[in-house]
């Protein structure tokens, strides 16, 4: 057991976070739930594609977007559009993790796109509880159907795959 927890601490740190947000902040709230999947993290797994739930819920007006999501970590985040199809999106996570691990992280990123389409070039920058920083970079594109994100990306640390299905009511 104490392995197994191990583990989950020491991989906190290590994966792929999905963006699953296209440039247009929501108008109304947006419940999202979807999943990513990512080549396995450890050497010798007898499972080379690992699979971790996300959900996330938004709230806006069409200009400006606070969001909750959880995939590992919590994150909460805000979004404000620069311009149409352009959008700078950043956010804040807590990481479930042990001393020595990381505990705090930031992200900021730029969400560019039209048609359906975008691209999120991001940056992380991870606080750990004796202070050290570590940064890394993240880039994604994805799509946008009716009531469903395709995405797929590299980064912070492994490339991902991430389907989410959204569901939202307007005003």
């Amino acid at each position: 057991m104490r392995a197994w927890l191990f583990g989950l601490v020491f991989l906190a740190g290590c994966l792929p976070v999905a963006v699953l947000r296209d440039p247009e902040p929501v108008r109304g709230v947006a419940f999202s739930v979807g999943g990513s999947l990512f080549p396995s993290l450890s050497p010798g797994s007898q499972y080379p594609v690992w699979a971790l739930p996300y959900v996330a819920l938004a709230q806006g007006d069409g200009r400006w977007e606070w969001n909750l999501s959880l995939q590992w970590s919590l994150r909460l985040g805000g979004k404000v559009a620069l311009a149409e199809g352009f959008s700078l999106d950043g956010g804040l996570s807590l990481w479930p993790s042990g001393e020595g691990q990381r505990a705090f992280s930031a992200d900021l990123g730029l969400l560019l796109g039209g048609g359906g389409w975008y691209l999120s070039p991001r940056g992380h920058l991870a606080l750990d509880w004796d202070g050290n920083l570590g940064l890394a970079p993240q880039l994604s594109l994805g799509y946008r159907g009716e009531g469903w994100l395709l995405e797929v990306g590299y980064g912070p640390f492994s490339p991902y795959l991430a389907f989410g299905l959204r569901f939202q009511s307007v005003p």
